[in-house]
Formats: C-alpha cells, sequence, structure tokens
C-alpha cells in the first residue's frame, strides 16, 4: 500500500511539472517568458526636487523646486514641478522714488512646468523644462528714469545637461546647468541678472 502511495505522488509531481512547461506549435519544450508588468509602477516614480543659490555685489537669489515623475522608457524620465524663488539685490538711490527708506529691494517668483530627462551615460544627463514664471520684479520708468515694481508672467524653455551622482540603487545627487533658449524679453532668467544660466543641485529617488 505504502508503494502504491509513493508511486502516486510521484506522477502527480511529474504531471505537475509539465503542466508548467510551455512548447510550441511543432511540440518542442520552450523557455516560459516571465510576465510584464503593466499598468502604474510604484518603482518607477522620480520624486525630489532642486536647490538654486547665487549671488553677489549685493545680489542674491535662493529657490527651492519640488518635482515628481515617472520612468517612461529605458533611460527616458519626464515629470512636472513646482517652484519657488526669492530674489534680492541693492541698486543705488538715485534711481528710487523719493521717500523710499531702503535701497535693498526683493521680490517673490512662483513657477511650474513640465520637464523631460534623457539619461546618457550613468553620470551625464541632458534635460529639457517647458516654465512658466510668475513674479514682481522692478521696471525702469522711460520719462523719469525712476524704478518700479511690475507684475510680470513670462515662458522659459530651459535646455542643458547635468552630471548624476547615484548615492544607492534608487537615490542620487543631481547638478544642472540649464539655459533659456526662449528669448522672452521678460524671461524670469534674463530680468533678475541670470543672463539666462540657471545652475541646479538636487536630490531624486528612482533617478
Amino acid at each position: 500500500m505504502k508503494k502504491i502511495i509513493f508511486l502516486l505522488f510521484v506522477c502527480l509531481a511529474s504531471f505537475s511539472g509539465q503542466a508548467q512547461e510551455i512548447y510550441n506549435s511543432s511540440g518542442r519544450k520552450v523557455a516560459k517568458k516571465p510576465a510584464k508588468k503593466t499598468g502604474f509602477d510604484r518603482d518607477k516614480l522620480v520624486l525630489g526636487g532642486d536647490l538654486r543659490f547665487s549671488g553677489g555685489n549685493g545680489f542674491i537669489s535662493v529657490g527651492v523646486a519640488p518635482v515628481i515623475g515617472y520612468k517612461l522608457m529605458e533611460r527616458l524620465y519626464g515629470g512636472v514641478k513646482l517652484g519657488y524663488s526669492y530674489d534680492r539685490y541693492k541698486v543705488d538711490r538715485a534711481y528710487l522714488p523719493m521717500g523710499t527708506e531702503s535701497n535693498i529691494l526683493s521680490y517673490n517668483t512662483y513657477s511650474g512646468g513640465l520637464w523631460g530627462r534623457f539619461l546618457l551615460w550613468e553620470s551625464i544627463y541632458i534635460h529639457s523644462e517647458l516654465e512658466y514664471n510668475i513674479f514682481d520684479n522692478y521696471f525702469q520708468d522711460d520719462l523719469t528714469g525712476l524704478l518700479y515694481k511690475k507684475k510680470v508672467e513670462s515662458p522659459s524653455l530651459l535646455i542643458g545637461a547635468g552630471l548624476r551622482q547615484p548615492i544607492t540603487d534608487r537615490l542620487s545627487l543631481n547638478l544642472s546647468f540649464l539655459f533659456d533658449v526662449l528669448n522672452d524679453p521678460n524671461s524670469y532668467y534674463k530680468v533678475s541678472g541670470k543672463g539666462g544660466l540657471d545652475i541646479r543641485m538636487g536630490v531624486l529617488i528612482g533617478f
């Protein structure tokens, strides 16, 4: 009786193993392909943000930009971002209206946009970003020569490259050098004294 039960067990195990194998139209056994993941994959999420700082000769600019993205294809990433910047600079009192107490001017900038990034090699990537900025800046009146504050809205198209330094398989430091190529007359990166150039340092999870 024990021998019969043992033989039945061996037969069942053998049948189960054969049922998991795949055969082609000619009857030959082929390797079973692993099932592809479909739909949303949280392992492809990209989270983090950039920090910006520049200054000199009485000028200071600091900013932060949290981002969220997704790995669209192998080496290709894309997503959305929000940003905030604080700018402060010193001007000659001769350009200020009478009664102005301080010659240190400041303004806030709020931005949002879409970004894409392609990883060329393990440590080098190219970056493009379509951004829209809203800020209050100071402009010189053509008649009086004095400065006045004005709300500005302007688009920017930032293109450049960067360096990636992995910390773990999921976390990396990033340094980006971007230039606004849209040439809008009210571009934040031009009227703020950056000369169209923006340098960012950030941390990303998933890139």
